[in-house]
């Protein structure tokens, strides 16, 4: 217990943090509510499901970034 903990950032780090958290936001917007209609081109439903899950995955890595970076590690 207890190894979770908010931590500040400051420069780039918080910048790398931010990111990370819009990047989560959209995540969020694009798996919330129902997907596309069927009516809805082929082209956009694969475009809509790549930026859904790059989304996710560039917030882990930011969050990643920014983690290393509080810890001054290149």
């Amino acid at each position: 217990m207890g190894s979770f903990f908010l931590a500040p950032v400051k420069g780039a780090a918080a910048v790398m943090t931010g990111l990370g958290d819009i990047s989560l936001g959209i995540f969020g917007y694009l798996s919330g509510g129902s997907s596309p209609g069927e009516n809805r081109s082929w082209l956009w439903r694969i475009v809509r499901g790549i930026i859904r899950w790059r989304s996710l995955g560039a917030t882990f890595f930011l969050w990643h970034r920014a983690h290393r970076l509080r810890l001054g590690l290149p």
